[in-house]
């Protein structure tokens, strides 16, 4: 790959972090892959790749904005063009124009680097950085809490430690003790070990 120094005076390698990348603005196109990442991989690896096993070279991209980049998924980044026509190089062999097609991007996508060919690696709008380690996985706010709550359980449900009063446990909020089971079919005359 040809690597050509950026058109404008401001040098792209003075981001150090995904907030002060600048946005994506217009239509995006993109040659569709097939490509997919697997679980756990992030942006920052993308670039890595991209780097170490195709040889490009991305001087636009700074080891602080790398590290940055490690917070988010690769299923949040996307390669796309600003022209349709632009989209030709990346066909494979035999491959038909029918694989390129329009993307939309979220408001807020951000662009990463451009690989010099007309391409950009964009972060999608709306990206949230990956669970850290030991994180937290439930929602922060009150309402998100609830709303993932009624989402599990149903609207106007009441989340089960809610319901707790002092000194209670959740065994004591189950319909029967944990040691009988719940109800069998009458029909069928069955019964649980140890019951008459």
């Amino acid at each position: 790959m040809v690597v050509a120094k950026p058109a404008d005076d401001a040098s792209p390698a003075s981001y150090r972090s995904v907030a002060e990348l600048p946005e994506f603005v217009g239509t995006a196109w993109r040659a569709e892959s097939g490509y997919w990442h697997a679980p756990r991989t992030t942006v920052a690896d993308i670039i890595r790749f991209e780097q170490e096993e195709l040889g490009n070279e991305y001087p636009d991209v700074s080891g602080q904005l790398l590290k940055d980049l490690d917070r988010f998924s690769a299923s949040d980044a996307i390669w796309v063009n600003r022209r349709r026509k632009d989209c030709l190089t990346y066909l494979s062999e035999g491959e038909s124009e029918e694989a390129i097609g329009r993307v939309h991007l979220p408001e807020g996508s951000k662009i990463i680097t451009p690989d010099y060919c007309g391409g950009f690696l964009v972060l999608r709008g709306l990206a949230k950085p990956m669970l850290e380690k030991g994180g937290n996985p439930m929602p922060r706010t009150e309402s998100e809490r609830l709303s993932f709550h009624e989402r599990v359980f149903g609207k106007g449900s009441t989340p089960p430690l809610e319901r707790l009063g002092r000194g209670q446990t959740v065994n004591e909020l189950l319909p029967m003790p944990p040691d009988q089971g719940p109800p069998l079919p009458r029909g069928l005359n069955i019964k649980w070990p140890g019951k008459k």
